[in-house]
């Protein structure tokens, strides 16, 4: 049997697909791949070499006209204006920089 079936049944199961352990409650993993998965993510996450291909991902999408976030094309009808999709502007994180997905310019005028 391949990993796939194995992981199949696992999770029909309720078991962690890496060691056969009870899953954790929504999860397919145990709570010790959960957490050695959360510590990996962290650490990946905030290298230089994984910001410099999200950054060169970002603005090859802003130069074909596609959500920064998700890659999809933007409709030039409806999102003319917008840097990423209505879906992942309803999921933005940071709205300081973003409101509903259009980017944010900063007012230099102000007294």
């Amino acid at each position: 049997m391949g990993d796939k079936a194995y992981r199949e049944r696992h999770k029909a199961k309720g078991l962690c697909v890496f060691c056969s352990r009870e899953a954790a409650p929504n999860h397919t993993k145990c709570e010790l791949h959960l957490k050695k998965n959360r510590e990996y993510n962290y650490k990946y996450y905030r290298t230089e070499h994984f910001r410099a291909i999200d950054r060169r991902n970002k603005l090859k999408r802003r130069k074909e006209g596609k959500c920064l976030d998700c890659g999809k094309p933007l409709d030039p009808d409806i999102e003319s204006d917008r840097v990423v999709c209505i879906n992942c502007g309803l999921h933005i994180r940071r709205p300081e920089h973003y409101h509903y997905g259009t980017l944010q310019k900063e007012n230099t005028n102000r007294q």
